[in-house]
């Protein structure tokens, strides 16, 4: 699910079209790579052939912008927290979690508990959004509560109940059944590390869902899909044809 992530991540900053054609071809190829290799690769743990470990070594690196010894090292898997310092670890840059694209000074020694206050895509669009929604979003829509706004809150996210017997997937794919009008788009940026899209696609794949209500899209983005001059269009366009039909 990491992988095709961080082959977007690879192309957008080791080369582009340039080097690696268009996005969306490179990720086509990426898919197929983890579908027919990939899987039944890691499917096999330390049982696989030594030549077929170097061959899909070769193989994920291309696609992840990492190095051949690394990702040996590694035992062919990607780890989400630490990719994001060892993609462009040779230019002294760490990667957003939340959107790719963005970079900021590495910084080994910081603890991944700290990760999305000190994030290269955080500390960009976090301010303008707290900035507009204690300022001037509360005097123009006339609300007048002190209470102070939280761009993020670890404490808040850990105070959640949990308590569902069944997964949000099962819990979704049993109210299309209910309501045979509902329809789902599942909207996601190609940079964003943190909900990647290969999972997505995943989900739609193996929870029971109606797939001719359902909406796969993927936007030149983050994590929020909206954020952008590109992204936000081609998103208003993909949910106003999911409303109206056309």
């Amino acid at each position: 699910m990491m992988l095709p992530t961080a082959a977007a991540t690879n192309w957008y900053h080791n080369g582009k079209e340039a080097k690696f054609g268009k996005l969306t071809d490179f990720i086509e190829k990426c898919y197929a790579f983890c579908r027919e290799e990939y899987a039944s690769a890691l499917y096999q743990g330390d049982f696989i052939a030594d030549d077929l470990r170097d061959k899909i070594a070769d193989r994920v690196a291309y696609f992840a912008g990492l190095k051949k010894e690394l990702v040996l090292k590694l035992n062919l898997r990607l780890v989400k927290m630490d990719y994001l310092r060892q993609v462009l670890e040779d230019r002294g840059l760490e990667v957003g979690l939340y959107d790719s694209r963005f970079t900021l000074p590495l910084n080994p020694d910081n603890a991944r508990e700290f990760m999305v206050r000190d994030d290269a895509a955080q500390s960009q669009f976090a301010p303008p959004f707290v900035w507009a929604l204690s300022g001037p979003m509360k005097e123009n829509l006339n609300i007048t509560f002190d209470r102070k706004f939280n761009g993020s809150s670890s404490i808040a996210g850990r105070s959640w109940v949990r308590t569902a017997k069944r997964l949000p997937a099962q819990a979704l794919a049993a109210s299309m059944r209910r309501n045979p009008k509902m329809k789902v788009l599942f909207a996601n940026g190609y940079f964003d590390v943190q909900t990647k899209f290969a999972e997505a696609r995943y989900l739609v794949a193996h929870a029971g869902l109606p797939l001719d209500r359902v909406g796969i899209a993927i936007y030149p983005s983050g994590h929020m899909s909206y954020l952008g001059e590109e992204g936000a269009l081609a998103f208003y366009e993909d949910v106003r044809k999911m409303v109206t039909g056309k």
